[in-house]
């Protein structure tokens, strides 16, 4: 899973990359702080397709229909680390260089595609 890249003028600039097994971060602008996690975990991933081929002289239109279908599952655990890079204007007091460690931090994703399609090759 690829993120993009935050850049705020007053904060440190992150890749969000959050693979399994690779730490990730993101910023929260209203707050004013950047949360990183570091997690690791499986990720599956499979598909298929059936093509029906109608088949022409070769120098004739060739017309085919088809049907594919994708899965994708991630299941991922870690810690998360949040650090406050200026005031939150919520609270009471000022939060800057605050930080919490050891939150849970857990992923998880599950999508499934059906296709069905219509091609034309001349």
């Amino acid at each position: 899973m690829r993120w993009h890249q935050v850049s705020l003028p007053d904060a440190p600039t992150d890749s969000t990359d959050c693979q399994a097994g690779t730490p990730g971060s993101t910023a929260n602008i209203l707050r004013k702080k950047t949360s990183e996690g570091d997690c690791t975990g499986l990720a599956y991933w499979g598909g298929g397709e059936i093509v029906w081929a109608f088949h022409h002289p070769p120098q004739g239109t060739r017309w085919s229909v088809g049907l594919a279908f994708e899965a994708m599952k991630i299941d991922t655990d870690g810690d998360q680390t949040q650090y406050w890079y200026g005031d939150d204007p919520i609270s009471e007091v000022d939060d800057t260089g605050s930080l919490i460690s050891g939150i849970d931090y857990e992923i998880e994703s599950s999508q499934t595609a059906l296709k069905v399609f219509v091609a034309c090759r001349f």
